[in-house]
């Protein structure tokens, strides 16, 4: 009897631990054949809410520190899609002699699966040759790491010519910008981009307010194509001594565009604070110049 047990049990136990093996077995070989569910492709179109801060902290009467902050939602609002935090040195050693080096690490998520993040370092010298020309040599690098497909390099040297007509009523200017892209693996590209921008201060209910209006488009050399247009519209209020604030609408039509929505609305606001003294014109227009970022890694 004590046998016969002890025989029953041995049995079911041997019979589990088949059935234990089988299941490894198959689960193992499942895993094996099946393929992976690859991520859903970047959206063409999307809706997004930008939400930029800088904060300017001065050094000295010629240099200035800035520290930026980043935030922006997409998918049409209801993810978070675009992540920044940056620094950068404003050092005007003259009245016209300006230079700048920084550095920005950016982190998007385009698409739920998809995502990539950059770190880029840069360094523009910007010359005024008076009150209507200016020229600005720079030189970006930028690193991308991406979560699907291969990782790149970027170094892009640039020149920009910008004329500017400054009137009693307002500020019309017009940059001429071109980029030389030296891509790893994809190919050197060239870039040409032209900025129309209009700064208009007028009164509305006793206050004081700025539009904001601005128009680009982008010519890239390896699609022999005009590839991009972005059209921004906004208003500026100067809320006190040390703080501006800009909101604003984009509309953005790129059909070519990979890694990111080529063709998007955005409502946003850009906010600048100034440590210890008066907000100046020159923060004023590094609001604006932040949202000239060229997203794309076309």
């Amino acid at each position: 009897m004590t046998v016969s047990i002890f025989v029953s049990r041995v049995r079911i136990l041997a019979a589990l631990g088949v059935m234990l093996l089988a299941s490894v077995y198959c689960r193992d070989a499942s895993g094996q054949a099946a393929t992976p569910t690859p991520p859903p492709p970047v959206p063409r179109h999307d809706t997004q809410q930008w939400n930029d801060v800088q904060l300017i902290v001065p050094m000295t009467s010629k240099v200035d520190f800035v520290l930026l902050g980043t935030l922006r939602l997409g998918r049409n609002l209801i993810r978070p899609v675009d992540e920044r935090i940056g620094i950068s040195f404003s050092i005007n050693p003259t009245k016209s002699v300006s230079l700048v080096p920084s550095y920005l690490h950016i982190e998007r998520q385009p698409s739920a699966g998809r995502g990539f993040f950059e770190d880029r370092a840069a360094f523009t010298a910007t010359f005024k040759a008076n009150k209507y020309v200016s020229l600005a040599p720079s030189f970006l690098y930028i690193k991308r790491n991406f979560s699907v497909g291969q990782n790149d390099v970027e170094k892009r040297p640039s020149l920009a010519m910008t004329f500017t007509l400054p009137r009693s009523r307002f500020t019309l200017s017009d940059r001429n910008l071109v980029e030389r892209r030296l891509r790893r693996p994809q190919g050197n590209s060239t870039r040409y981009r032209n900025l129309l921008q209009l700064q208009y201060p007028f009164v509305a209910r006793g206050k004081h307010l700025t539009l904001l209006l601005s128009d680009e488009v982008s010519y890239e050399s390896a699609l022999k194509a005009w590839v991009r247009n972005r059209f921004l519209a906004g208003i500026r209020k100067q809320l006190n001594t040390y703080c501006s604030a800009d909101f604003y609408y984009i509309r953005q039509n790129d059909g070519r565009a990979r890694a990111l929505p080529g063709d998007f609305n955005v409502i946003g606001i850009s906010l600048a604070f100034r440590l210890g003294g008066k907000i100046t014109p020159r923060d004023k227009q590094r609001q604006l110049d932040l949202l000239d970022d060229d997203d794309d890694d076309r």
